[in-house]
């Protein structure tokens, strides 16, 4: 990876948190190509078998961008500060106000997984990182067009 790109990635940089499923966007695509309902069921079964480790093991989380002003109003309505996304440890939860979402830049697989695996919508989310939008070299980053 070029030092350009991971500047690039570092600046965008804005922290992790925990975010409901239902607030992130899909694509409908991923680095294989189209999203394959076989891959999704076949992470369900590996979710049941030896458990959905979202939390503690940060190669899991999927990286997402947001816009400036969608950040400052998400953050308002957790009421939280952006410095509390970029602490060590357990993310907080990064609500949104009904409607909005954020998109996915890879990962759709494990979330759909999640999404049918998780019975209730209190568990329904994942650790998310947090890029902010506009730089195309980010999604070359992440291996998705566009």
């Amino acid at each position: 990876m070029a030092p350009e790109t991971l500047r690039d990635k570092r600046t965008q940089y804005r922290g992790r948190a925990k975010i409901f499923l239902k607030d992130l966007q899909y694509q409908g695509i991923s680095r294989r190509g189209k999203v394959d309902a076989k891959h999704v069921g076949l992470l369900v079964n590996v979710f049941q078998s030896e458990g959905c480790i979202r939390l503690h093991v940060p190669e899991n989380a999927v990286p997402a961008t947001i816009s400036a002003s969608d950040l400052d109003e998400a953050l308002s309505y957790s009421n939280l500060r952006r410095l509390s996304l970029m602490q060590d440890g357990e993310p907080p939860f990064l609500r949104f106000p009904e409607g909005r979402q954020i998109t996915i830049l890879h990962g759709e697989h494990r979330l759909r997984a999640a999404d049918q695996f998780f019975k209730s919508s209190d568990e329904r989310w994942w650790v998310v990182t947090l890029y902010s939008d506009g730089k195309q070299e980010l999604h070359q980053l992440f291996g998705i067009g566009g």
